[in-house]
């Protein structure tokens, strides 16, 4: 349900983001190209957090917790653009965003591992095709809204969504087994 609800709520904004930067933010296509290159590295940085902040607190509470921050960095987002703050502000909680929502899909695949039976991991990984038809059905959805109400009410709608999506990841942690933390630095080098 988690992969789910987050496909809807993702794929109402991921493809108008280069939009928002040029139309919105005024960048030049050179430059919104670059922004990915660096969204890319926020996620890869963010993963070895996301790596050392579940040894020590648990996946489950991970996940939770960087998802939260990542929906409220893009409220965050969202709220500078509206008060047309300087771009590189709106930028970096945009770098933001991307680094802490994007960094927990490994996380929770490992959290859904544990709790599907490996008699019925098939079918749940059948789900994904799902989930890429719920993200590209959402993303039509995600441009009427944008002409309708504008980009960044859009966002907002987006942000309530991914917070739905943070319900099934919090039940989770009752189903999942306790982990104990690990205070060692080689949590790093995995």
């Amino acid at each position: 349900m988690y992969d789910v609800i987050s496909a809807l709520s993702s794929g109402l904004v991921i493809k108008f983001f280069p939009i928002f930067f040029v139309k919105d933010l005024g960048l030049s296509p050179v430059h919104v190209c670059a922004l990915g290159i660096f969204a890319m590295a926020t996620v890869a940085a963010f993963g070895w957090v996301a790596t050392a902040l579940a040894a020590r607190a648990g996946r489950v509470q991970a996940a939770f917790g960087l998802r939260l921050g990542g929906i409220l960095s893009f409220v965050v987002m969202a709220a500078l653009a509206s008060a047309h703050a300087p771009v590189f502000v709106v930028i970096a909680a945009y770098l933001l965003r991307m680094g802490l929502i994007n960094c927990t899909f490994g996380l929770t695949k490992s959290i859904i591992h544990d709790v599907v039976p490996p008699s019925q991991r098939a079918r749940y990984a059948s789900v994904d095709s799902i989930n890429a038809a719920t993200w590209a059905g959402s993303a039509a959805l995600g441009g009427l809204l944008i002409d309708k109400y504008g980009m960044v009410a859009t966002f907002y709608v987006t942000a309530f969504f991914s917070a739905l999506a943070l319900v099934p990841i919090w039940t989770a942690r009752r189903l999942v087994p306790a982990e104990t933390p690990d205070a060692g630095p080689a949590l790093l080098v995995a």
